[in-house]
């Protein structure tokens, strides 16, 4: 047999092995095919899916990049290496091969999907480091928690993921040693009475440290009055101080939603209008 008609048949079986998800047996095919023909970029780029498909990355990236040198002009291979790089935590690479995959192909639906992905991952990145050196900067204190916590929902809401989620409890821990009471007059209309009350049952629940009474006290105020960005502030509050970080992140986004500029470390007192 010749060798060009060896290789014919090792590529062929590989694919129907590949096909099949037999990633082993593929893998065992490529690397008998390439210790003949080591410039078949095709069989270099297969040969890393599937390293990637039995969780070796670090073997998939090198044979990514072999193939990228044989044939760099290729999306499919940029794409894939982006692809192993992402998953060795090498989020700067992966972006800038998923960049070149759609300069190459702009109709690369794959890249411009993962593309989307990893941008939102190392905005997310960034926006956690910001918040951990404003948290590390305590002075002082209103701006320090306000602009933290901020960098926390952004760094959540990018990429759900994120352990910019575990920060939330210990800002809520945080806002609660310096937190004041602001003012908020009692507004006219049928039920504010309750939603008042309620409003004031939350407040307490908090300066005492009890994230039940809290919760229970500001969903009846929202259940009155649900565009108030106080009452969703001390909910998110007694959530984070639950452990519910998933629903505190939500809700202290509805708050922003309400007030952008809105002051984290404010508690609302309400006062009754004189008679």
């Amino acid at each position: 047999m010749s060798n060009a008609t060896e290789v014919e048949e090792l590529w062929e079986r590989a694919l129907r092995a590949f096909g099949q998800a037999e990633f082993e047996e593929a893998r065992r095919l490529l690397e008998r095919l390439l210790s003949t023909q080591p410039d078949h970029a095709r069989a270099w780029e297969r040969l890393g899916i599937c390293h990637l498909e039995t969780r070796r990355p670090e073997l998939a990236l090198e044979a990514l990049e072999r193939a990228s040198e044989v044939d760099p002009q290729n999306a499919d291979t940029v794409y894939w290496l982006g692809n192993a790089a992402g998953t060795l935590g090498q989020l700067d690479r992966a972006y800038a091969c998923y960049q070149r995959a759609l300069e190459l192909d702009p109709t690369h639906v794959k890249a411009n999907e993962f593309l989307v992905r990893t941008r939102n991952l190392l905005e997310s990145r960034e926006h956690y480091r910001a918040a951990l050196v404003l948290l590390q900067n305590k002075r002082p204190p209103d701006r320090y928690l306000t602009l933290g916590l901020r960098e926390l929902l952004q760094s959540t809401a990018l990429f759900p993921e994120s352990p910019a989620r575990s920060e939330l409890a210990h800002c809520a821990r945080e806002i609660l040693k310096v937190a004041r009471d602001v003012p908020l007059m009692l507004p006219a209309g049928e039920g504010l009475e309750e939603w008042a009350r309620h409003h004031q049952q939350g407040n307490t629940g908090l300066r005492f440290r009890n994230p039940q009474q809290a919760l229970a006290a500001y969903e009846h105020a929202l259940g009155y009055k649900d565009d108030d960005p106080y009452a969703w502030h001390g909910l998110a509050l007694a959530q984070a101080l639950a452990g519910d970080l998933e629903n505190a992140a939500r809700s202290w986004q509805r708050c922003l939603g309400l007030d952008p500029e809105f002051d984290f470390t404010t508690l609302a007192r309400i006062q009754h209008r004189p008679q």
